[in-house]
Order: structure tokens, then C-alpha cells, then sequence
């Protein structure tokens, strides 16, 4: 196994008694990665915007969004890399694939709104 797992003192190596132990680390590391995204988010759009409450408001919009993603991410990987059948490894990959249609879909559907939007907020900051 690639992961750490929590064994039940004097057990064999293969008792498994949880897996949480993999669920908190993942936590973990999604917001320790996503502080460190927000912040340089957060630079960027300051450096762009000059005006640090837009920086925020962006840094701040995008924080929850992509510590899910990310936790989202790190599970489906770690039971891909787990599961010793193909079959899981490729259901997993189309379930990514049609996760991303549907995110594609949804984001040209309200593409122009948000153009819309970026628009008024480019010209309210000339």
C-alpha cells in the first residue's frame, strides 16, 4: 500500500483498523496547499487590482471552493492508487471525466454573466 494506516497494537501489519488517520492528513495538507493558493491569489489580484478589497474578495471566494476540489482530488487518488483492480482505476477516470463536462458545461452557461461582471469591474477601477 502506498498510504499509512493505523494498525491495532500488537496486530499483524495487514489488520487494519482505520484509515482515518489517511482522511486527516488529506484534510491537512488541502488547507496547508490552500493557504498558501489563497495567498499568492490573493498577491496576484492585489497586484492587478491595486485595491486590496477586491483582493480579498477574490481571495476569498476562491479559499472553499478549492480546499473541496482539492480533498476531492487527494481521495479519488488515494483510492485509485489502493484499489489493485483496473476497472476501479478507469471508473474513477470516467467519473473525472464526466465530473469535468459537467463543470464545463456549467461554466459556459453562466460564462457570460461573469463576463458580464469582470467587465463592470474593470471599468469601475479605471
Amino acid at each position: 500500500m502506498i498510504h499509512s494506516v493505523i494498525v491495532k497494537q500488537g496486530g499483524a501489519p495487514g489488520d487494519i483498523v482505520s484509515r482515518s488517520r489517511d482522511t486527516h492528513q488529506s484534510v491537512l495538507k488541502a488547507v496547508s496547499w490552500r493557504t498558501l493558493g489563497t495567498l499568492d491569489t490573493f498577491a496576484i489580484s492585489w497586484f492587478f487590482t491595486g485595491r486590496i478589497e477586491i483582493a480579498g474578495s477574490i481571495a476569498a471566494l476562491e479559499i472553499a471552493t478549492k480546499i473541496a476540489w482539492y480533498y476531492l482530488h487527494e481521495r479519488v487518488w488515494a483510492a485509485i492508487l489502493d484499489d489493485e483492480s483496473g476497472a476501479t482505476a478507469i471508473e474513477y477516470c470516467l467519473t473525472a471525466v464526466g465530473l469535468s463536462i459537467v463543470i464545463i458545461t456549467a461554466v459556459n452557461g453562466i460564462g457570460t454573466n461573469l463576463n458580464a461582471k469582470f467587465t463592470s469591474i474593470n471599468s469601475s477601477l479605471k
